[in-house]
C-alpha cells in the first residue's frame, strides 16, 4: 500500500480527512507531500484533524493528525506571494511542472478550502509529533529558499531524482481531470 498525501478541495468549516470525501482529493502524492502544494500555506495554517486509528491492542483510539488546511484563496494568494522566487530557486528544468501546476490553480479549484490530507504519511512515522516538527520546517523552507530548511523540503520531495521530481513538485491527477501524470 502507498502512503499517500492528497490535495484536497472541499467546503466543509474545518479540516476532514481524505476517506470521508475521496471526490475532493484532486491530487495524490506517494510518500511525499509536494512542494507547490506546500507552497499554499503559511504556518498558521497547520492544524490537526481527528481520525479514528487502532492501536496496537487493537482498540479503536482518536488520534490529532497534522493538516495543512485553508480557504483557497488565501492559499492561492500565499503561493502568488512566493511564486517567482520558488521558480527562482526550483530552476528552469521545473518551468513545465510549475507551468502545468498554476494553470491547474487557475482553473481547477471550485471549492472553499484547499487541504493536504496527510494521514497515511503520519503513519509512517515511528513517532508520532516528528511530522508535525517536519511540516513546521517544511513551511518555513518555502519561506527561506536558502535554508537547512528549504533542503529537507526537496529532500522529502525527491528532487534529486529526474524520474519522480515531477511527483514531488506538484504530485499526480487523483480525481482531478489534469493532463499531467
Amino acid at each position: 500500500m502507498a502512503n499517500r498525501a492528497y490535495l484536497m478541495n472541499h467546503s466543509q468549516e474545518a479540516a476532514i480527512i481524505a476517506a470521508a470525501s475521496e471526490e475532493s482529493c484532486l491530487l495524490g502524492a506517494n510518500y511525499q507531500a509536494p512542494i507547490l502544494w506546500v507552497a499554499l500555506f503559511e504556518p498558521n495554517d497547520l492544524t490537526f484533524v481527528s481520525v479514528p486509528c487502532t492501536n496496537d491492542n487493537g482498540d479503536e483510539v482518536i488520534e490529532k493528525i497534522p493538516t495543512l488546511f485553508a480557504p483557497t484563496a488565501k492559499a492561492k494568494n500565499t503561493y502568488a506571494a512566493r511564486s517567482v522566487s520558488l521558480a527562482r530557486a526550483l530552476g528552469t528544468e521545473n518551468a513545465c511542472h510549475i507551468s502545468e501546476w498554476e494553470a491547474f490553480l487557475s482553473s481547477d479549484l471550485p471549492a472553499s478550502m484547499l487541504q493536504i490530507d496527510l494521514a497515511e504519511l503520519w503513519m509512517m512515522y515511528e513517532n508520532q509529533t516528528d511530522l508535525e516538527l517536519d511540516l513546521r520546517e517544511w513551511l518555513s523552507g518555502v519561506n527561506n529558499l536558502s535554508g537547512h530548511e528549504w533542503e529537507s523540503l526537496c529532500s522529502q520531495a525527491n528532487l534529486n531524482d529526474s524520474e519522480v521530481r515531477r511527483y514531488g513538485l506538484r504530485g499526480f491527477p487523483w480525481q482531478s481531470n489534469v493532463q499531467w501524470a
